[in-house]
Formats: C-alpha cells, sequence, structure tokens
C-alpha cells in the first residue's frame, strides 16, 4: 500500500504541474490576444490551430486520437479566453 501511496502523490504532482502549465499557456495567449486586438487581427488561425495538433499527435507517444482531442480542448479553451 505505500507503494501505492507513493505513486499516486507523484501522479498529484504531476496533475499540479499539468494545470500550471495550461495556466501558463492562457495567460500567453491572453497576451496574444491583447496583441491580435491592437493590430485588427482575427482571433481564430485556423491552420495554424491544426499544424500545432498535428505536431503534436505526431510527436506524441500516446494515443493519436487522444492527443489530438486533448490539445484541441486546450486550444479551444485557450482561444475562447484570448479574447477577453
Amino acid at each position: 500500500m505505500d507503494e501505492i501511496k507513493k505513486l499516486r502523490k507523484n501522479v498529484d504532482e504531476i496533475d499540479r504541474k499539468i494545470l500550471r502549465l495550461v495556466e501558463g499557456r492562457r495567460s500567453l495567449t491572453k497576451e496574444i490576444g491583447r496583441i491580435k486586438r491592437e493590430n485588427g487581427m482575427p482571433y481564430y488561425d485556423k491552420k495554424r490551430e491544426e499544424e500545432i495538433v498535428s505536431r503534436l499527435a505526431r510527436k506524441s507517444k500516446l494515443d493519436k486520437k487522444f492527443t489530438k482531442k486533448l490539445f484541441m480542448g486546450i486550444i479551444a479553451y485557450c482561444r475562447k479566453n484570448e479574447g477577453r
């Protein structure tokens, strides 16, 4: 049981790191949104998003469909908050 507790503690730490990274990504995309707004640029860049998702799926050791869904969700969330 001690081994399971230790492993779960490590999983919890990874979860916290994932959240911090996504929060950091959101913060950066808000800044990008500000710059786009100031320069009259559109928020949505479908081609860039597709390139990001495809590149990450190719490089991932995880299931490609899962990786694409994961990052499509993260990107959609960040895009939604980009304009705020």
